[in-house]
């Protein structure tokens, strides 16, 4: 039986990972900054990423065949540069090291990156052998993973995953279509937002969850880098229509400079050939409409419980 180690297993991909990962049966311990009532107390441990040696306590003291690194800084807005690539860069690198030093030569490391880091291009459909072209610090930070992930290439298996627009039940308010589902649930009369003529390749979090679980029980996995894609394109104004049909209310949507991004990315889809070749018969992902309806209904179960 594989020992899975998960970091950030406490985060939004992580909590689908783990309900994916307790199907298959597997060993895996999840390292998170504090403890979460969401996980088995025998599965999870307390470190910071950035924190070289409880990284390397644990990975001497678990031994596992693979590790999934999750954790990281995920926002595009984030303004605090100097602590964006002290955990996205330095955190990964001491996740390598760790290992390395640890002596798990050849063991599989499963690096979460973005489809941030394709940037602007001019293909319609972006593949995996695309050169990396960031517009923005969070994107850099993934970038620069990826780049520090070769030097590592004799010591171990590394997967990078590149996952587009992510979507699903339990993503933060903050982030652009649970923000929408919230005030739609809420029936907010007016609601701010910034780019909505942008295109987007909205990708369920639960394919999200099954990739990575693929990539870390299977006994060979030839790919080295993988998007996570529907190869589907949506823009914002998509999403607020397909809002007002599904729950019948109409708010005022005003456009606000303070959420236009510089730099903005007005296209980012992926190809999703690699994916569909990967998964075979087992990829399977939902339409936005159907992930909507999805969060909304978590909405509702929210207030129920308020109640």
């Amino acid at each position: 039986m594989k020992r899975i180690l998960i970091t950030g297993i406490d985060g939004f991909f992580g909590r689908h990972l783990q309900k994916e990962l307790e199907l298959r049966n597997p060993s895996y311990l999840g390292i998170v900054i504090k403890q979460s009532s969401e996980i088995a107390k025998e599965k999870q441990i307390e470190a910071d990423i950035t924190d070289y040696p409880s990284v390397l306590r644990i990975i001497k003291e678990y031994q596992p065949d693979v590790i999934i690194h999750l954790a990281a800084i995920a926002s595009v807005t984030y303004n605090n540069t100097p602590e964006l690539y002290r955990v996205n860069v330095c955190g990964a690198e001491n996740i390598l090291l760790a290992a390395k030093e640890a002596g798990k030569k050849g063991c599989r490391m499963i690096m979460i990156s973005s489809a941030g880091v394709y940037g602007i291009q001019k293909e319609e459909y972006l593949s995996e052998e695309l050169q990396f072209n960031p517009v923005n610090h969070y994107s850099y930070t993934k970038m620069v993973m990826e780049v520090i992930c070769r030097q590592y290439r004799k010591d171990f298996d590394i997967k990078i995953v590149r996952p587009f627009t992510v979507v699903g039940r339990g993503q933060s308010s903050s982030f652009f279509v649970s923000k929408l589902v919230s005030s739609f649930s809420e029936r907010k009369p007016v609601i701010e937002l910034g780019n909505i003529e942008s295109v987007r390749d909205y990708t369920d979090v639960e394919l999200c969850a099954n990739t990575l679980a693929e990539l870390a029980c299977r006994e060979y996995v030839e790919e080295k880098v993988l998007n996570i894609c529907t190869g589907v394109e949506t823009t914002g104004n998509d999403v607020i229509e397909m809002l007002k049909q599904l729950t019948g209310f109409e708010p005022k949507i005003t456009i606000s400079s303070k959420y236009i991004r510089e730099n903005e990315i007005w296209r980012l889809v992926g190809d999703n050939r690699g994916l569909k070749k990967f998964l075979g018969q087992k990829y399977k992902y939902k339409n936005i409409m159907e992930i909507l309806k999805e969060m909304l209904e978590q909405d509702k179960e929210k207030e129920r419980i308020k109640e």
